[in-house]
């Protein structure tokens, strides 16, 4: 590409050959530093050159063109047609373009002919111009300036020519830079280029090429020899008498046709044999198989015959293992509903009465003896036992009921009442008297 780029250079724009590396230099730093590549210059240069460079225009303004269409997303071949073209209208714009710059309050005339050659002084000026212009002015004059096809194109030039942080205005400052300086950016990289690895690699590559090269030599002052003994024994053949080369020519047929086709017709034969005998034994082979494979199949029948009589049986007996399983259940939910109904006939017969509430004291009823009267406690109370509370169930009443006389704050005691004693049951004697009741 850098070939192709150098040689349209020198035959477009004519730059001298002591120049060319300037240019190099110049195009290096563009393609390090902005996205136009030297391949975009290469198809540029051939479309566009001589219309830039009929206005006055270099290479360095045509790289600044380029970058500036790249960066708006025009490929290298559209942008160097749309530009070509657009020059022309610039030069020589239409009666509707002239009228709606005129209305805009441009003159595109004076700016063309004020920068007669020097093209890109031309296309800032106008750039200039349009920066006081709505967007849509912009758009309108760009229409009828460049055409409908091309004003969306030469609106990323003119976009990005203005727009001081673009890469277009990344390449303009480099068009300012000194030669040397760009000579010395393009000698860093030559210097990185030769000491990669992969140069490295082609370096080494070449020299094993130049150290094969006596080997070469060496192979063809062994062939060349050859090769001329077969020259000569051509030359000799070409100089026989024709009856002689038409023998020479039979017996190379024989030699060359005849017997290796016999030998040929000898081995398709000997591979015909051999299939042949290759199918008698596949077949014997699978006949002996189909014999083995009925006993096999008898003696599987046999012993699969054992395994399902062997599985039924553990069938039958799963199966009365389940059934008994089954019945013991039922007998187990029998007894269950049977003590659930004894519970309920206990509960029924007073046998579960509730318990009894005594907050308020009393003697406990019943008969008999035994814990079997369930009753409820209050923290506090006291239980007396079955022997104390009859022995003192008068005094004990009187405890429960609040009559016991005290004399803490004196008085009389009086004389005690007598007691009467009867005997209302046989065995049991009653004492009673105004303090209280006691069965002996």
């Amino acid at each position: 590409e850098a070939l192709n780029t150098l040689v349209s250079v020198n035959t477009a724009f004519g730059i001298e050959a002591e120049k060319l590396t300037e240019t190099v230099d110049f195009l290096n730093a563009v393609e390090n530093q902005t996205i136009l590549s030297m391949q975009d210059m290469a198809e540029a240069i051939p479309i566009t050159a001589a219309a830039v460079k009929g206005l006055g225009g270099d290479i360095q303004d045509l790289a600044v063109f380029m970058t500036a269409m790249r960066e708006g997303g025009i490929n290298a071949n559209e942008a160097a047609n749309s530009l070509k073209t657009s020059l022309a209208r610039l030069i020589t714009p239409t009666k509707q373009a002239t009228e709606t710059a005129n209305a805009f309050g441009i003159s595109i005339d004076n700016i063309v002919n004020s920068n007669e050659g020097d093209l890109m002084n031309m296309v800032l000026d106008l750039s200039t111009a349009m920066e006081s212009l709505s967007d849509l002015q912009q758009q309108q004059l760009l229409s009828d300036l460049f055409g409908k096809r091309q004003f969306a194109r030469m609106g990323a030039l003119f976009n990005n020519l203005s727009n001081d942080a673009s890469q277009a205005a990344k390449a303009m400052e480099l068009t300012t830079m000194a030669a040397e300086d760009l000579a010395l950016v393009s000698e860093k990289e030559l210097n990185a280029l030769k000491d990669s690895g992969v140069m490295q690699l082609t370096k080494q590559m070449e020299s094993l090429k130049l150290a094969m090269a006596p080997i070469g030599e060496m192979v063809a002052n062994f062939i060349t020899p050859i090769l001329s003994f077969g020259e000569k024994m051509l030359s000799a053949f070409n100089g026989l008498d024709e009856g002689v080369k038409k023998a020479i020519g039979a017996v190379v047929l024989v030699v060359g046709l005849a017997i290796p086709a016999f030998a040929m017709f000898l081995g398709l034969v000997g591979n015909l044999v051999g299939s042949i005998t290759n199918f008698i034994a596949t077949v014997l082979r699978f006949i002996f198989a189909q014999n083995t494979a009925t006993g096999a199949v008898t003696l599987y029948n046999t012993e699969l015959t054992e395994e399902i009589a062997l599985s039924n049986a553990v069938a039958a007996v799963n199966n009365k293992v389940t059934v008994s399983i089954n019945q013991q259940t039922t007998a187990l939910n029998g007894l269950i509903a049977q003590y659930q109904r004894l519970a309920a006939t206990r509960m029924s017969g007073g046998q579960a009465a509730p318990p009894l509430r005594m907050a308020t004291g009393g003697k406990v009823p019943g008969t008999g003896s035994g814990d079997k009267v369930p009753a409820l406690l209050t923290p506090g109370e006291y239980v007396i036992n079955k022997k104390q509370s009859q022995k003192h169930s008068g005094f004990l009443s009187a405890l429960n009921n609040g009559s016991v006389k005290g004399f803490y704050g004196g008085g009389g005691v009086g004389m005690p009442e007598k007691p009467v004693v009867s005997t209302p049951t046989p065995g049991i004697i009653r004492v009673e008297s105004s303090e209280g009741r006691i069965d002996l």
